[in-house]
């Protein structure tokens, strides 16, 4: 397999400007200095590094800060001096980018962790899959962030006293995965939920399939849409944040930092 790399471009020309290399693992975020723009970017990786780049300095090494689990999500502060970043174990870290120092840590798995999916056959409280964050942002005056994953919980921190301001619930839809805390216990068995063993065979009988057997297994398993928030945003004002367009027949609101309860706008489905 070959090594991830990064590429780039100049949209002007569309010409290829640069290659940059050195992460071992998959790469799982880019951010650019929001004043330097193209001249400097961190990248996150899940060979557990962050790495800054200087695109048109003399040094093609790039400064690396060493984690100690993958990092999922990266975001530069306004001023351009501090980092966060998002691990796979849950914490948000805050790096200082000129010494490639960290200054604090932030443990925020147990805030982000969110409900019961219907294929869990564990509690919400062991499944790792929604214990981190994949998204975060800063405040318009970097004073806060704003973390969010695959969960239905979105999370703001004051990172100077490192506390949990406000978690905001992003949908009570019951359609969707992960918004109960526990499933319902009539459709657990000792094999595990019956979500799992709904199907037919090709005479319309409904039951388990046997192992190795093809005749009538498709390989299909029951899923549905899971309340998760894959990216968030603050306003220049700071006073706003918005999350990614909901799914079909969902509205979702438009949350104020000020307020407690999302403001529902008209539905656009």
């Amino acid at each position: 397999i070959d090594p991830p790399e990064i590429y780039v471009w100049s949209l002007r020309t569309g010409d290829l400007l640069d290659v940059l290399s050195g992460h071992a693992g998959p790469i799982s975020a880019l951010q650019l200095h929001p004043h330097r723009g193209a001249g400097a970017l961190v990248s996150a990786s899940w060979d557990g590094t962050v790495k800054v780049w200087d695109v048109y300095g003399t040094s093609s090494s790039p400064e690396t800060l060493t984690h100690r689990a993958d990092v999922t999500c990266v975001a530069y502060r306004p001023d351009g001096i501090m980092i966060c970043t998002g691990t796979l174990d849950g914490s948000l870290q805050f790096w200082d980018v000129m010494e490639g120092a960290l200054m604090s840590t932030i443990d925020g798995k147990r805030d982000i962790t969110g409900g019961r999916k219907i294929n869990d056959r564990m509690t919400a409280d062991n499944n790792a899959a929604s214990r981190h964050f994949t998204s975060v942002c800063y405040t318009a005056d970097g004073a806060c962030v704003l973390a969010s994953g695959n969960s239905k919980y979105i999370c703001i921190y004051e990172i100077a006293q490192e506390v949990l301001l406000k978690k905001f619930q992003i949908t009570h839809n019951r359609a969707l995965d992960g918004v109960l805390d526990q499933l319902n216990s009539k459709y657990q068995t000792d094999a595990g939920t019956l979500h799992d063993f709904e199907g037919s065979d090709d005479n319309g009988v409904h039951g388990f399939h046997l192992p190795g057997a093809k005749r009538g297994d498709d390989g299909s398993r029951r899923s549905r849409t899971e309340a998760a928030v894959f990216a968030v945003a603050f306003s220049s004002t700071g006073r706003e944040w918005l999350p990614p367009p909901p799914p079909p027949r969902l509205v979702e609101g438009r949350h104020s930092h000020d307020q407690g309860a999302p403001e529902h706008p008209p539905s656009h489905q």
